[in-house]
Parts: structure tokens; C-alpha cells; sequence
């Protein structure tokens, strides 16, 4: 489900320049990434829900730090850290799990992906299934 919802982050955000990053297996760089030409973060994007210390550490790394939420834990998370997340500039969005959990089972080993965004929404034909994610601005 982690895949869905960095490709959908990826979608939502699209710049010439927004990348993939390793991913969890680095801890110093977050799931996406904007990066200009003298190798300035300007676009920081975790997958998640991070801790506010790594939240931080995107930040003072970057000009615009954005999460994107979706476990199922995220009520007791947001309620520890979401005042604390708002203040620092960052913003947050939560993906609707079941949604996501829908976009997982219709993928496998290839896939070939149309996504139509609109508003909150994602239009996503995977293969021969479709669904539609949604998402909320966390305020």
C-alpha cells in the first residue's frame, strides 16, 4: 500500500524535476523529492506518518515540506503531532485507506496505469480495474 500512495503523492505533485527516492531504506531523504540544478531541496515529500522529528528535518532541508497520511493509526498520530505539523508550514493530507487498499489489489507484477486527477480526487484505471482515491487537507 506504501507503493500506491507514493505513486499517487508522485501524481499529485508533478514537476519536471519531482523524483523518487530510495525510499525507507534512507533515512535522510524523504519519499519524493524536488531537487533544483545547485542540489536545493525545494520539495519535500514523506509518505506516512512520520515523526515530527523527521518532519522537522524536511523543513530546515527544504523551501515546502508536504505529507501525505493513510494508516490506520493515523487518528492517534495526527492527534499527537498534527497542531505541531500545522504550525511548522507544513502541509498535510490523508488518504483514504480503503481506497488505497482497493488500488493495491488491483495491481501485480505489471501494470499499466491511466490516472485522471480532479479536485480531491484520483481517477485510476489499473489494468482492466478502475477505482478512485480520495484525499482531505488536514487543517
Amino acid at each position: 500500500m506504501r507503493m500506491s500512495a507514493r505513486v499517487l503523492a508522485y501524481c499529485i505533485n508533478a514537476a519536471p524535476s519531482l523524483e523518487f527516492t530510495r525510499g525507507v531504506s534512507a533515512v535522510d531523504e524523504p519519499d519524493l523529492w524536488v531537487k533544483e540544478m545547485d542540489d536545493q531541496i525545494s520539495l519535500w515529500i514523506d509518505i506516512g506518518e512520520p515523526s515530527l522529528e523527521r518532519i522537522r528535518k524536511g523543513t530546515h532541508r527544504s523551501k515546502e515540506t508536504r505529507v501525505y497520511a493513510f494508516n490506520t493509526k493515523f487518528d492517534v498520530w495526527w492527534s499527537q503531532i498534527g497542531r505541531q505539523v500545522l504550525a511548522l508550514g507544513v502541509k498535510a493530507y490523508r488518504f483514504d485507506i480503503q481506497q488505497l487498499e482497493r488500488m493495491a489489489a488491483l495491481l501485480n507484477r505489471t501494470n499499466q496505469l491511466s490516472i485522471t486527477i480532479s479536485e480531491k480526487t484520483a481517477g485510476i484505471a489499473i489494468n482492466e480495474g478502475y477505482c478512485e482515491i480520495s484525499w482531505q487537507d488536514l487543517l
